[in-house]
């Protein structure tokens, strides 16, 4: 049992930020190597793993064509290669992905009218352009109408693109050249 083992065999890696693959408690110790790789125990939840194990895990909203898609591309009975499908519970879950989802949809919204240029260049510029509008200017209805650099700290005195503007030539930041040719 793992609960007798003495305790100078238990080594904790916390300043490697080791974890158990399974739990992730801190509290694991080596249980021997073998083809050079070292096999470790955990004493929380008293299984084995090694430092090659892999746990991938991939997030999705509950639509039910995700897990149907999922099981199809990643379904395996080998529990070694397993990968974990974990569903969004909502706003106040930690696997959340309602604000992300929210951002490529405002992304998507602004770059779909931008297909018909013709330089990939010209895009960069103007989506930079949005992100800055999405940061500095839109007001968010989850930030209580404030901005994300007004809810940061950052982004004091900029009202406007005028302010932004001024702002980056006072910067002792080094500017990027831009070509507008041929958009």
């Amino acid at each position: 049992m793992v609960d007798d083992m003495p305790e100078f065999a238990l080594v904790t890696y916390d300043e490697e930020k080791f974890k158990c693959f399974h739990c992730g408690s801190t509290q694991v110790y080596s249980w021997g190597e073998y083809n050079g790789i070292p096999y470790f125990n955990c004493k929380k939840c008293k299984r084995k793993f090694t430092t090659k194990d892999t746990w991938l895990r991939m997030k999705t909203d509950k639509m039910h064509s995700y897990h149907n898609a999922f099981n199809s591309v990643f379904y395996t009975r080998y529990a070694d290669d397993r990968v974990t499908h974990l569903t969004s519970e909502g706003f106040g879950s930690q696997t959340n992905i309602n604000l992300i989802e929210r951002l490529h949809s405002s992304i998507k919204q602004r770059t779909k009218v931008m297909w018909d240029l013709k330089k990939s260049a010209t895009a960069s510029i103007l989506l930079d352009g949005f992100i800055n509008h999405y940061n500095f200017f839109l007001e968010h209805g989850s930030l209580n109408s404030r901005t994300p650099a007004q809810e940061a700290g950052i982004g004091r005195g900029i009202g406007n693109w005028g302010d932004l503007i001024n702002l980056t030539y006072k910067s002792p930041v080094v500017k990027r050249k831009v070509s507008l040719d041929g958009y």
